[in-house]
């Protein structure tokens, strides 16, 4: 990932999550990596599984809404932001600002 190498991240990561199918860290990594090749709907998967496996983790609800405002679906962003306001919110209030929700 640092070399932005993302298409080979992915790679990685999916070998990562083969090896420990609860592995939030490879989730997060491997969603970073597939948002950075446009790969939308794949990050929102990963991020949401993250998510499930780390509930009180803010970076993966961060970026799930910075997807969720470039595909136009400001509702669920805004959801997400709610969501996160109950643990978050000093990222919930960001997450407003740079996206202005």
């Amino acid at each position: 990932q640092k070399k932005n190498e993302h298409s080979s991240a992915v790679i990685y990561f999916s070998q990562s999550i083969d090896n420990d199918p609860k592995l939030d860290r490879a989730y997060f990594g491997r969603g970073i990596s597939y948002m950075k090749i446009n790969k939308y709907d794949m990050a929102i998967k990963d991020f949401n599984k993250t998510i499930e496996l780390q509930p009180y983790g803010p970076h993966a609800y961060y970026y799930l809404c910075i997807i969720m405002n470039k595909i136009k679906r400001n509702s669920e962003a805004k959801k997400i932001i709610d969501k996160l306001l109950n643990f978050e919110p000093q990222i919930a209030n960001q997450l407003k600002k740079e996206l202005n929700l």
